[in-house]
């Protein structure tokens, strides 16, 4: 019955975007999708990424070469770049379908067309798919919510002024961009950060501990899974789940 909740319900799109690379982006979708499993809701984790730019993948991050050792696990950039069907294929394991590009991929310098994002996008098996996006502004307008990740720093919100800038833009014209300031900290005063950015409402995801961060990555578990991170993160990822009218109203 794992699979009852996946594919009766219209999409929901959801792009989780950093404001420039490194702002914890992979972090916080992977908190995300292990929320809304636990609501019950079908989710899939799409990772958009390009070989030459990408530095970890969420498919060594979380061993899902030895969760998958007895059974296939479906490449699905491989498939695209072959021309091949990807509706009504999934990995799923831990409730959550896992649309990763994979070693091999890297290994092979797979890159997606813009044609082959979309169907990616469009295709992803779930009720609810979360798209890690790593900073791929393409497809910034294919989705019904999208999770602006900040950095807090100054000095890296202004190197990525431009993309700042297109998120912002986004915000105003359809509103449906949902603010979070990763990394957040007491040195960090609210009003002045939020005129800085020109915003009034963002959401606060503090400093999560190092050795939380590696104890997690090394028992290979969703980071939510983590006693530790789910107790500093769980409030305001639920605060963000509840603004986008999403509820856990099927039982897997």
């Amino acid at each position: 019955m794992e699979y009852k909740s996946f594919g009766n319900k219209e999409k929901i799109r959801i792009g989780v975007m950093g404001v420039g690379r490194g702002t914890g982006e992979t972090m916080v979708s992977l908190l995300f999708a292990g929320a809304l499993n636990e609501m019950g809701v079908g989710v899939a984790l799409v990772e958009l990424a390009e070989p030459t730019s990408i530095n970890s993948l969420i498919y060594d991050k979380l061993g899902l070469a030895k969760k998958f050792k007895n059974e296939s696990f479906i490449d699905f950039y491989k498939l695209l770049k072959e021309g091949g069907r990807i509706r009504g294929l999934f990995n799923i394991k831990e409730g959550i379908n896992w649309v990763t590009i994979t070693p091999r991929d890297i290994e092979e310098g797979i890159t997606l067309s813009q044609e082959d994002k979309l169907r990616l996008l469009s295709n992803a098996y779930g009720e609810i798919i979360v798209v890690d996006c790593n900073n791929d502004y393409s497809v910034l307008n294919e989705f019904d919510y999208v999770i602006g990740v900040l950095d807090p720093s100054p000095g890296v919100l202004m190197k990525n002024e431009g993309k700042y800038k297109r998120l912002w833009n986004l915000s105003v014209e359809s509103g449906n961009v949902i603010w979070i300031v990763n990394r957040y900290n007491r040195g960090i005063n609210a009003l002045e950060l939020g005129g800085f950015l020109g915003i009034k409402k963002f959401h606060k995801l503090p400093c999560l501990p190092p050795e939380a961060i590696s104890l997690s990555e090394y028992s290979l578990k969703l980071p939510g899974n983590s006693k530790e991170i789910n107790r500093i993160t769980q409030t305001v990822i639920k605060e963000v789940i509840k603004e986008m009218g999403i509820r856990g109203k099927h039982n897997k």
